[in-house]
C-alpha cells in the first residue's frame, strides 16, 4: 500500500471516529458510574427472575454482577486514593486517628475491617484478601432484602432459630420453648385476614328479677384480608351460658348487618344452637367476603343471659386488632363493673371516660393486640 492511500485511509477512519470522541471520552471519565449502575441492574435480575430462565443463568448473572459492581466500587476508591491526597488524609484520620499511614493500601484493609464491624460486629476483623467477599456480601444483603425473604419457604424456622439465639443470652435453659411458644401463639401462619378496627359499644339492663342481663351491643370491625380481593370465609361467634332447663330466656337477636354502609340483614342470619347439655347457647355468623381489601362491618345485636352464670365477658383476640376500642354503659344503683386487660399491661388500655360524669367504661388500647391478648368484663350485682 502507497503512503498517500496510507495516509488518506487514516484521514477517512479519523473523519468517522471524530464525533464519537467525546462520547468515548464521556464514558471513560464515567466508567466506574456505569460499572456500579450495571452491577447492580445484573444483581437485581439474578435475585427477581424476571424471564423463564434456569436457575442456573441466573447464578451466572448474579455472579457476573457482583464482580463488575465490586470492580466499579474498588475503581473509585483506588482512583480517588490515586489523585487525592487530601480524601487519603482525612480518611486515614477518622480510621486511624493520625495525620497519615504509611502505606495507602492498608485503606483498602481498614475499608473492609469496617465493613466487617457493621456487618459482623465491632470486634471482628477482616483480612486484606477477603474485602472482595465481605463488600459482595454486604451489597447481596441490601439487593435481597426484600425478595429472597419473601420467597423463602423456611421463615418460621429461620424467625425461631434466631428467636432461640436471642434468647439464649438470658435464658439459656428455655430458649427454645420461649421461641416456640411465641411462633405459634403469637404469630399463627394460618391467620386470612386481621383487624384494623375493632369497637364494641355495649349498654347493660339488669332486668327486675335481678337475674337476668339484657343487653344491646354494637360492634364496629374493619377487616384486612391478607391475600387482597381473594375469597375470605369471616365467621364471628358469641357463646351464653345457661340453666340446661332454660329454653326462653337465655336470647340472641342479630337485629342488623351491614356491609361498607350497606344494609345486609336479610342476607346474612345468626345460626343458634345449644349444646348437647344444654348449658351453652352458641351464636355463629358467617358472611364470605371477596373482591375488595378491605371491609368495613357494622352488626347490631341483643342479648338476654343470666348474670349469675355470665359473670364474665372476655374477648379474647385469635388474631392481630389494631387499637380496638371498649365502651360499655350500665346503671351503678344495679351493677358494678370491672375492666381487666387479658395478656397486656395493666394500664395499657386508657380511660376515655374519666372526665365524663356518666357510668361509663370507655377504654381504648392504643397499639397493637396480638393474638391471645384482649381484655375481659366482670360484672357484680349490687
Amino acid at each position: 500500500m502507497s503512503t498517500s492511500t496510507w495516509e488518506s485511509t487514516k484521514t477517512f477512519f479519523k473523519s468517522v471516529a471524530r464525533p464519537f470522541i467525546p462520547v468515548l471520552k464521556f464514558f471513560s471519565r464515567t466508567l466506574s458510574v456505569w460499572l456500579l449502575l450495571l452491577g447492580l441492574t445484573l444483581i437485581v435480575i439474578g435475585a427477581t427472575k424476571p424471564w423463564q430462565w434456569r436457575d442456573d443463568y441466573y447464578k451466572v448473572v448474579d455472579s457476573i454482577g457482583s464482580a463488575v459492581l465490586v470492580g466499579g466500587v474498588f475503581d473509585v476508591l483506588l482512583k480517588s486514593l490515586q489523585y487525592s491526597e487530601v480524601f487519603k488524609r482525612e480518611l486515614s484520620k477518622i480510621i486511624y486517628g493520625k495525620e497519615d499511614i504509611e502505606n495507602s493500601s492498608d485503606l483498602v484493609t481498614a475499608f473492609g475491617n469496617e465493613l466487617r464491624s457493621i456487618i459482623y460486629g465491632a470486634e471482628e476483623k477482616i483480612a486484606r484478601g477477603d474485602v472482595i467477599s465481605a463488600l459482595i456480601e454486604a451489597v447481596r444483603g441490601v439487593v435481597y432484602e426484600n425478595q429472597v425473604l419473601q420467597q423463602r419457604k423456611d421463615l418460621t424456622d429461620l424467625w425461631e432459630t434466631i428467636s432461640i439465639a436471642v434468647y439464649k443470652t438470658k435464658y439459656p435453659e428455655i430458649s427454645e420453648e420461649i421461641a416456640r411458644k411465641v411462633t405459634k401463639e403469637y404469630f399463627p401462619s394460618d391467620d386470612t385476614f386481621y383487624y384494623d378496627l375493632f369497637q364494641e359499644n355495649i349498654s347493660l339492663t339488669l332486668k327486675p328479677d335481678k337475674k337476668y342481663i339484657e343487653t344491646k351491643e354494637v360492634t364496629t370491625l374493619r377487616i384486612k384480608p391478607l391475600e387482597g380481593p381473594k375469597l375470605l370465609e369471616w365467621k364471628f361467634g358469641w357463646v351464653l351460658y345457661k340453666d340446661p332447663t332454660d329454653t326462653t330466656k337465655t336470647q340472641f337477636f342479630l337485629d342488623k348487618v351491614e356491609i361498607d354502609a350497606k344494609e345486609k340483614t336479610k342476607d346474612y342470619q345468626v345460626t343458634l344452637v345449644a349444646t348437647p347439655d344444654g348449658k351453652e347457647l352458641r351464636a355463629t355468623l358467617e358472611i364470605p367476603l371477596a373482591g375488595k381489601t378491605q371491609y368495613d362491618l357494622r352488626l347490631e345485636l341483643r342479648k338476654t343471659y343470666k348474670l349469675e352464670l355470665n359473670r364474665q365477658r372476655d374477648m379474647k383476640s385469635s388474631r392481630f386488632i389494631n387499637r380496638p376500642e371498649f365502651r360499655v354503659s350500665y346503671n351503678p344503683n344495679d351493677l358494678e363493673l370491672e375492666f381487666v386487660p387479658v395478656g397486656t399491661r395493666d394500664k395499657a388500655y386508657e380511660n376515655q371516660a374519666k372526665d365524663l360524669s356518666a357510668p361509663l367504661i370507655w377504654n381504648v388500647y392504643k397499639d397493637l393486640i396480638f393474638p391471645n391478648q384482649g381484655y375481659r368484663l366482670v360484672l357484680h350485682r349490687r
